[in-house]
């Protein structure tokens, strides 16, 4: 209650009131635009709110619904005053009130599970199949829109009632010509608790849950009569949100983002290919016709998404097969009409072809993560020939960086969504499509350097990074030599791209610093081979440079993928037969840098275990570096004591422990003792610091 009163104005609440109890005018407080949304910043904090509201959940319930009752009212009120030019006040504070009680409201309807997908928390099941909660009053109730008798017991019949009145009060501003007088915010938060409701109560998936209560399975179950009319309600919804709020970009991605929540389940899905308002939505996303076109590039891919989820789960084959067609068709026809301009480089910059050409492959994003075990196959006969296409595109537009990301973006949905579905054949077809992309992109991406890299074009670079990471990461997974072997054909002739291009000064972006070492990491399990033997001389060194930085510069995250990469690349150097200069080189390099920051009083005993495997088979290359090396921080001891102790330290290790045969993978139990000495080591250093 104390936060429900925290975040309304009086008379509920005690928001944006003097020291003398008088309520601020909209003029009194300023109302910034956020870059993150309330139910994001306070994501946390409103889950355990809906948390501690369950704890009393009747109480809770009949709060809010009250609340949320009272708020609407006013809200009809006061459109009905501000569209006769009557003066209305605190207009302001009832949509602030609205969109902190659906924030509220719906946190506690609702939990999230392992993937942050919304359920029917254990506590309102007791709840919902008490016997004071009325069936049929509750589903008249709800169908009338509140009309009929109210189930004065059933709070979350008059919670849900509430929200849908808000939802056609929206609807009739929309009509009169009312839009200015509602509230972008209220409506994106409208559609996130309508989408969230829906994901939990419409009907759910009994295997979510070890067991729910039979009257929600009869109010909002697939047989029920409400699960298809709140659908339809939600479509018709999401219909006249699209063709209204066309300049506000959050209202849009949550209203597409509620459409894919409605397909998320095939018995939802099942009933939104049978109704008429989906299907003139979906035709509307097929032909890129407005309001779809001028849609955000976010929006765009969900509601392709969404629109093949629905699809597929359809049980008739030939009408969905016809449907497929028709979406593919529009954006792959297009898409094919463009590449065969004859002055395609001349007319590439206009705004039309810009914008098909941004249309087709937003498309063809959103259809790769609608991917699923049942049209995976269907899905990468259609997408095998824009991989191909996309090759031109990108040397076409490889100095536009909105459609250079969007191709990149493709194959990385593809790897994300898709790829774990492909045999081995379809795997060598999509990588043969990224070495020609990575070709192309490597041709127009020669004497780029961090330096002239400007800030908001390093996305690209993330991109590619992500993309090579996940070939190496499902090569991993399937444990297979021939996907393994041209995974890693792409990720060497990616990292001959991209090693050059990665400064210090494009290292300071943060996301794109821990993709990079990363894939380091990644390759150095894959095939340690072709870390160490295929990349070009000056790549190599380039790479080992930026892993002798990475130890030391960034986050504990990226030393620790530094030290397993250097594991990996010691381990294969001490495996050959003949010293192979420029791999001794890189050994005596991070030995020599380890060494130094191991003796220091910064290292972090986090990676303790990292540092000891990648210590151990630096010293196993080369022991007699090792010694120099060991001599050499001795003599810089200003004092005998401190010589001594430091010696003592060293001599916790026997010439035994750096023995190849004993870095091998297969010696766990000799892996196990020399972390058990290599903490004493440190130990006895930490000494040594203290002594200073």
């Amino acid at each position: 209650m104390t936060y429900l009163q925290c975040h309304l104005f009086p008379s509920d609440g005690i928001r944006s009131t003097t020291a003398n109890g008088m309520v601020c005018t909209d003029d009194d407080e300023e109302y910034e635009e956020l870059d993150e949304d309330d139910r994001d910043r306070f994501h946390d904090v409103l889950m355990w709110i809906g948390m501690c509201g369950r704890v009393d959940v009747i109480q809770s319930l009949n709060i809010t619904a009250k609340l949320m009752e009272d708020r609407v009212a006013l809200l009809v009120k006061s459109v009905q005053q501000m569209a006769s030019n009557q003066p209305v006040t605190a207009y302001r504070q009832i949509h602030e009130d609205l969109h902190w009680l659906l924030l509220i409201s719906i946190n506690l309807l609702c939990e999230p599970n392992e993937d942050d997908r919304a359920l029917i928390p254990e506590d309102l099941f007791d709840y919902a199949s008490s016997d004071a909660v009325g069936d049929e009053i509750s589903v008249q109730y709800i169908l009338s829109l509140g009309s009929s008798q109210s189930p004065a017991n059933d709070h979350i019949a008059r919670l849900l009632v509430a929200v849908l009145r808000l939802c056609q009060i929206e609807n009739d501003a929309f009509q009169a010509g009312f839009v200015h007088l509602l509230s972008p915010q209220v409506g994106s938060s409208l559609m996130f608790w309508l989408s969230e409701f829906a994901s939990a109560y419409v009907m759910p998936r009994e295997a979510d849950y070890w067991k729910l209560s039979v009257r929600l399975i009869l109010l909002f179950g697939g047989d029920s009569t409400l699960a298809p009319w709140l659908i339809e309600f939600c479509v018709a919804k999401i219909g006249s949100n699209l063709a209204v709020w066309l300049t506000e970009e959050k209202v849009l991605q949550d209203t597409a983002r509620l459409l894919l929540t409605l397909t998320q389940n095939r018995d939802r899905s099942t009933a939104l290919f049978n109704m008429a308002s989906f299907l003139t939505i979906a035709e509307k996303v097929a032909t890129n016709v407005p309001p779809v076109a001028t849609m955000p590039s976010g929006a765009r891919k969900m509601l392709a998404e969404a629109v093949v989820l629905v699809t597929s789960a359809k049980a008739d084959s030939e009408r969905k097969e016809q449907f497929w067609n028709m979406i593919f068709s529009n954006f792959s026809q297009k898409l094919d009409a463009i590449i065969g301009q004859e002055e395609l480089v001349a007319q590439r910059y206009t705004e039309r072809v810009i914008s098909e050409v941004c249309a087709a492959f937003e498309g063809f994003i959103g259809f790769s993560k609608a991917s699923r075990l049942f049209n995976a196959q269907m899905l990468f006969t259609h997408l095998l020939p824009r991989f191909e296409q996309s090759v031109k595109i990108l040397d076409i537009y490889h100095d536009y960086s909105e459609v250079v990301e969007l191709v990149l973006e493709l194959y990385l949905s593809t790897s994300e969504h898709l790829i774990r579905f492909f045999d081995h054949t379809e795997l060598e077809q999509l990588f043969q499509s990224t070495l020609a992309m990575l070709q192309v992109y490597a041709k127009h991406s020669q004497g780029r350097n961090g330096l002239n890299v400007e800030e908001e074009q390093h996305e690209d670079v993330k991109l590619l990074l992500q993309i090579l990471s996940k070939y190496a990461g499902e090569a991993i997974l399937r444990d297979d030599v021939a996907t393994g072997g041209n995974a890693t054909d792409v990720v060497v002739c990616g990292l001959h791209i991209l090693v050059p291009i990665m400064t210090l000064e494009l290292l300071q972006f943060p996301d794109l610093c821990t993709e990079y070492y990363s894939l380091l990491n990644l390759l150095g399990q894959l095939s340690p081979k072709k870390l160490c033997l295929n990349l070009y001389n000056e790549t190599f060194v380039a790479l080992v440079e930026s892993v002798r930085i990475g130890l030391t510069q960034f986050t504990s995250e990226v030393a620790g993928f530094c030290l397993d990469t250097i594991h990996s690349i010691a381990i294969f150097t001490s495996s050959q037969e003949t010293v192979v200069d420029h791999l001794i080189k890189a050994v005596h390099l991070f030995l020599e840098n380890l060494l130094t920051n191991l003796v220091s009083d910064n290292f972090d005993m986090d990676l303790l275990i990292s540092a000891s495997l990648a210590f151990q088979a630096l010293v196993a290359c080369d022991q007699r570096f090792y010694e120099e090396q060991v001599n050499r921080l001795l003599a810089k001891q200003g004092d005998a004591q401190g010589q001594q102790l430091l010696l003592a330290a060293f001599n916790e290790f026997s010439p035994s422990d750096f023995a190849v045969n004993s870095i091998s993978a297969a010696k766990t139990k000799t892996k196990i003792s020399f972390s058990q000495k290599f903490e004493q080591f440190l130990i006895q250093i930490r000494r040594v610091m203290c002594t200073k």
